[in-house]
């Protein structure tokens, strides 16, 4: 396994996440947004 296999496999860039909105209480209030990553 190459390198390259290695960190497309386990590194996670920040830019691919699609954030979950809902993930926390407090973003149904107005004013809160937080996501889940």
């Amino acid at each position: 396994m190459t390198l390259e296999e290695l960190l497309s496999q386990r590194v996670a860039r920040f830019i691919d996440r699609v954030p979950d909105w809902d993930a926390f209480a407090d973003a149904r209030l107005e004013g809160f947004r937080r996501a889940q990553h």
